[in-house]
């Protein structure tokens, strides 16, 4: 059980790969939202032209550890494939063994649940993957109360999926 208030359900779990649709840079930490931002937009407007249904909530992968920058994928699954198109390019989620958890609350406090599923993963013997991604379970926006948004994480194991 976690003992960090706004991290629930972990669990190891198998995943299948998803084809997704995606927009993936090296971006400053600064400038982290606007990349989504503008992603996102690129991404819906891509799909919208292309007449392919996103079928999951966006999600955002990270490859290595953030420092000033971080390698970033902001990214939708998809319904089917899809034509790279300007910044978007098809993609996919991988499959494999992945340590599950949903943070609740503002984005700000990730960092402690990455932080305590760590642990978790450690406690019993693993060791994560050098990437990973969340799933945006709640859209945020103007009238959304931060402490409401829920986020998936799925943190792969090193012998699990990459």
């Amino acid at each position: 059980m976690s003992t960090h208030p706004s991290l629930q359900d972990i669990v190891i779990t198998t995943l299948e790969p998803v084809p997704t649709a995606a927009v993936r840079a090296t971006v400053p930490m600064e400038a982290l939202r606007s990349f989504f931002d503008d992603s996102f937009g690129l991404l819906f407007a891509t799909l919208r032209e292309q007449q392919v249904e996103p079928t999951g909530a966006p999600y955002a992968r990270y490859r290595g550890e953030p420092t000033d920058t971080v390698d970033v994928e902001v990214g939708v699954p998809t319904s089917g494939p899809v034509t790279a198109a300007g910044e978007v390019r098809p993609s996919e989620l991988p499959g494999g063994e992945v340590v599950t958890a949903t943070h609740v609350g503002a984005y700000d406090g990730l960092g402690g649940s990455y932080a305590e599923l760590a642990r978790w993963i450690g406690e019993r013997g693993r060791t994560p993957s050098s990437s990973m991604w969340e799933v945006y379970l709640t859209e945020p926006g103007p009238g959304v109360d931060p402490a409401t948004l829920r986020t998936q994480i799925c943190w792969p194991l090193q012998d699990g999926g990459q």
